[in-house]
C-alpha cells in the first residue's frame, strides 16, 4: 500500500522486500509502517469523569457550584462562553454537556517534532479528535451518571484552542477574524496534505489553509476560537527580561544591530559602537544593564530564597553564582520570578526609571493571572499595557526583537 499524496510504500521496506503489490497486501500485518499515529479517544475519558461521583460533581459545577456575581473566576464568565450559550441553548440547557478548549503546547506526535515543525499537515494528526467532535456534538453518546444512577446521552462542543504562537498560526492557518475567514476562502473545497504537495491552492491574503477545526457545525460562531497561552507567552517575556538586565550570552535582546540601528537614525550618540584593538567592536553598556555588583546581589537573593513546600521548584538549582547566571527555570518558576521575586529584588538595583517600569510590567502579569477578574478593569488594564510598552520602548531602545 502507498500514500495517496506521496506514493511511497506506508511500511517500511528492506532489499528482501518483493515488489509484488498483491504481495504487499496480503502480508501488511506482517510490516512495520512507518509511521504510527497513536491517539487516545476523547469520548471514553469524557464517560469515565461521570462514573466518579467526585469528577462528576466537578463536571457540572460550572452550572451548579459556580459563583454568579458578574466577575469573571471560571471560563462560564467569559463573553465567548456565553455567547455559545446563547447561539446554542438546547446544548447549554443540559447541565452535563461539555465545552472543551485544546491546549496544544507541546504536541509531538512522534516524539521527535515541535508543533511548528508540523504546519499545515497537523490537520492530518487532529482528524481523529475532529471527528469524534463531530460525532458528540450532532448525536452524543450514551453515558453513565453515577451522582444519578442512570444514563443520559452527553455532548460536547470545543469553543477554543490554547496555544503559543507557532501552534496558534498552523491552528487557524492565519487569524481569528469571525466575519472574514470563510468570505475570503468561499470556493477552496479541499485542501491537500502531505510533504510533497506542490498542487495545493495558492490562498488569498496570506491564508495557508481553511483549519480543520470549521468541519465542526459550530466552529464558524465561535467568538473567540483561539487563545494564546498566558503562561508561556510570560516564561518568555520573563526570560527575555532577565537576560537583557543581566546582559546573558544569547539571551540579552540588546543586540548590536540596534546599536547600528541607533548611528543610522543618529540619535543616541552616547550609545554608538566603537571600534577598539584587534578590530574589536565595542559598546557602552545601556543605562539598564547591571553591573558586575547588582548581578552578584540578584543571584545571592535568588540562590537564598525560600518558599513554602509546593509553591514552586527550587528555583536555586537554576542560578549560579560565579559567574552569575539564571538558566533552565519552568514555566511555572518563571511565573513566581516574574510576578513575585523579581520586584522586589530589583528594588535597590537600576536606575529608578528602569525599574519602575519593569516592576508596572510585573504587576500587570499578576494583575492578569488573578483567580477572580473584574471585567470593568480589563480595558483599563488593556490602557496600561500599552503606556507600559510605550516606556519600554522609550527605555530599552536598542533592543532588536
Amino acid at each position: 500500500m502507498e500514500c495517496v499524496v506521496c506514493h511511497k510504500s506506508r511500511y517500511k521496506t528492506s532489499e528482501d522486500d518483493s515488489d509484488d503489490e498483491e504481495n504487499l497486501t496480503a502480508n501488511d500485518h506482517n510490516k512495520v509502517p512507518s509511521k504510527v499515529l497513536r491517539y487516545f479517544p476523547l469520548i471514553p475519558r469524557l464517560q469515565r469523569l461521570y462514573m466518579s461521583s467526585k469528577a462528576d460533581a466537578s463536571m457540572r459545577w460550572h452550572e451548579e457550584g459556580r459563583t454568579k456575581d458578574g466577575l469573571q473566576r471560571h471560563p462560564e464568565d467569559s463573553p465567548a462562553w456565553q455567547t455559545f450559550d446563547h447561539k446554542y441553548r438546547e446544548f447549554a440547557k443540559e447541565s452535563h454537556n461539555v465545552r472543551l478548549g485544546l491546549a496544544s503546547d507541546g504536541f509531538n506526535p512522534f516524539g521527535n517534532m515541535r508543533p511548528s515543525a508540523l504546519g499545515n499537515n497537523i490537520d492530518v494528526y487532529l482528524k481523529p479528535l475532529v471527528d469524534e467532535l463531530k460525532l458528540l456534538w450532532d448525536h452524543g453518546v450514551e453515558t453513565y451518571d453515577s451522582s444519578t444512577n442512570s444514563n443520559f446521552q452527553m455532548r460536547a462542543g470545543m469553543v477554543w484552542t490554547i496555544s503559543d504562537f507557532p501552534a496558534y498560526a498552523n491552528l487557524s492557518g492565519w487569524s481569528t477574524k469571525e466575519s472574514d475567514v470563510l468570505n475570503e476562502l468561499n470556493g477552496i473545497d479541499e485542501y491537500k496534505f502531505g510533504k510533497l504537495v506542490k498542487d495545493s491552492p495558492v490562498l488569498p491574503y496570506n491564508w495557508k489553509k481553511i483549519s480543520i477545526f470549521f468541519k465542526l457545525p459550530y466552529w464558524k460562531d465561535n467568538l473567540i476560537r483561539h487563545n494564546l497561552d498566558v503562561m508561556h507567552i510570560e516564561k518568555n517575556v520573563c526570560d527575555s527580561v532577565i537576560g537583557t538586565l543581566m546582559n546573558l550570552d544569547e539571551k540579552t535582546k540588546d543586540h548590536i544591530n540596534g546599536r547600528y540601528d541607533l548611528e543610522e537614525m543618529g540619535i543616541r550618540n552616547e550609545l554608538h559602537t566603537e571600534v577598539v584593538e584587534n578590530n574589536k567592536v565595542d559598546f557602552p553598556p545601556e543605562c539598564f544593564s547591571m553591573n558586575k555588583k547588582e548581578k552578584d546581589r540578584f543571584c545571592w537573593m535568588l540562590k537564598a530564597v525560600k518558599v513554602p513546600d509546593g509553591y514552586s521548584a527550587n528555583i536555586s538549582r537554576c542560578v549560579q553564582l560565579d559567574p552569575p547566571k539564571i538558566g533552565g527555570l519552568k514555566s511555572y518558576d518563571n511565573y513566581i520570578l516574574m510576578q513575585q521575586l523579581l520586584p522586589i529584588y530589583i528594588r535597590n538595583s537600576l536606575p529608578k526609571h528602569v525599574r519602575s517600569v519593569v516592576i508596572k510590567l510585573c504587576r500587570y502579569y499578576r494583575r492578569l493571572c488573578c483567580k477572580v477578574l473584574d471585567p470593568t478593569e480589563l480595558v483599563q488594564m488593556e490602557n496600561d499595557i500599552g503606556k507600559i510598552l510605550c516606556y519600554m520602548e522609550r527605555i530599552f531602545s536598542t533592543i532588536v526583537l
